[in-house]
């Protein structure tokens, strides 16, 4: 019994050896970093100028001086530890004050790329004046070589509560303008027409054509737009 309590102690106190070793490696392995960086601030710098040895500097100081022009990437810097002077542009932590990290440039959208391809927009309600409320639906198909086709179609309701449906369609050129990083506009020139089909079968439909004004879209991601009047359109994929 004493053996085997011993022996459970003793794999006790190797855990908590180990945990306590894990424990100060992760530590260790954050604090790292920040130590590295706080001993490169206090590291002290010689330059060359003017044929005579100046400092010592630290880093920040030599920042300034490189920002005065006083500090050149051939300008000959020592620091303890190095075996001879060297063109600043090949001491590490003082090359990189002329070489800075920087973030990559967005890349700028091209619109007339984007929207190519189908866009399918939520249903909308709407009023349309002596025929009634209804609810709108359509689809445009952007091609490559700058003609756009849209066909759609509004479900009314009249007052006296029958329902028919209006159809919707326009197909010619289009041009897009970029507006903001994320916004941009489309300038239909073909007219939107507009049939509503008549109740009685000798009389021939109702055909009306009305231009498109310019709309102006909003981009929310790769795949959705909004216009100005908050209706949403999502690519058909």
């Amino acid at each position: 019994m004493q053996r085997g309590a011993g022996a459970a102690r003793n794999r006790g106190g190797t855990v908590l050896r180990l945990l306590i070793a894990f424990l100060f490696t992760g530590l260790a392995g954050l604090a790292g970093p920040e130590a590295a960086r706080a001993q490169a601030e206090r590291t002290e710098y010689y330059m060359a100028h003017a044929g005579r040895e100046a400092g010592p500097y630290f880093i920040d100081e030599l920042r300034t001086r490189m920002l005065m022009g006083r500090l050149r990437r051939d300008t000959p810097v020592w620091t303890t530890g190095m075996a001879a002077w060297q063109p600043a542009a090949e001491v590490p932590e003082v090359g990189a004050l002329f070489d800075p990290a920087l973030p990559p440039i967005p890349k700028e959208r091209d619109f007339g790329r984007f929207v190519q391809g189908t866009w399918r927009s939520e249903p909308v309600t709407t009023e349309l004046p002596g025929l009634g409320r209804g609810v709108a639906t359509g689809e445009t198909v952007f091609r490559a070589d700058g003609i756009y086709s849209f066909t759609g179609q509004v479900d009314l309701t009249d007052a006296a509560g029958s329902a028919r449906a209006m159809r919707l369609a326009s197909e010619g050129g289009y041009s897009v303008t970029r507006k903001a990083p994320d916004r941009f506009e489309i300038v239909f020139a073909a007219p939107l027409v507009m049939t509503l089909p008549s109740d009685d079968p000798a009389e021939a439909d109702r055909v009306e054509r009305t231009e498109v004004p310019p709309a102006e879209f909003e981009v929310i991601d790769d795949n959705t737009i909004r216009d100005a009047q908050g209706t949403v359109s999502r690519r058909k994929i």
